[in-house]
């Protein structure tokens, strides 16, 4: 895994937003997010042979932002997020197998939203979009219940959309929902990239 890559990206992120955060501190358009949810990933085809279709059971994502209001209706956020799911099984020539073994990724990624209510609206539709980097490790420990140490980790290009409602509760306090779609490029010539539907819940505070 290329740690040192996400964790040099991150500290740049910061260090380049930071100025730009501080300004807009004063006027009150910044604030900070957490999130946590499911995520269902779709099935991923692997095509060195006869094709063999991996599918997972349901995992979690837990995800920090921090980000500021450009306009009264669009935002900008730089954000983290960790997610995890087990495998299910393995499919091939119509015969299924359990799978043992999971994919887990930490993604930093940069979002943009165009807010329809706004940034004063107690309540406020989004679409949003992003794109960043993914740092993933898969491990697969056994197929059909024979032992395997099948591992790999690589740090690959990611985006996502999504649309989302938030409800302001009091002055700069707001709770909200948001589906996702999620893309990783971690596939290869003979395989697909990691996807999945993310459904989370969060909680805003702006400064």
């Amino acid at each position: 895994m290329n740690t040192t890559k996400l964790l040099l990206a991150t500290a740049m992120v910061c260090a380049l937003s930071a100025p730009a955060y501080a300004d807009e501190a004063t006027s009150g358009n910044v604030y900070a997010s957490l999130s946590g949810g499911v995520i269902a990933p779709e099935d991923i085809d692997v095509t060195a042979g006869p094709t063999v279709t991996f599918s997972f059971d349901t995992g979690y994502t837990v995800s920090g932002a921090i980000g500021t209001w450009v306009s009264d209706n669009v935002t900008v956020e730089g954000e983290l997020t960790y997610l995890s799911a087990d495998f299910d099984e393995g499919e091939t020539l119509g015969v299924a197998v359990p799978v043992e073994g999971d994919f887990a990724s930490t993604l930093l990624l940069a979002n943009a939203a165009y807010h329809f209510g706004g940034k004063n609206a107690s309540f406020d539709p989004y679409l949003g979009a992003g794109v960043g980097i993914a740092d993933s490790d898969l491990e697969v420990t056994s197929i059909g219940g024979v032992p395997t140490n099948i591992e790999d980790s690589a740090t690959d290009f990611a985006t996502q959309v999504s649309a989302g409602l938030n409800l302001n509760l009091t002055s700069g306090v707001s709770v909200g929902a948001e589906y996702r779609f999620l893309y990783i490029d971690s596939g290869g010539d003979d395989s697909d990239g990691f996807s999945g539907h993310n459904l989370t819940a969060n909680v805003t505070l702006a400064f």
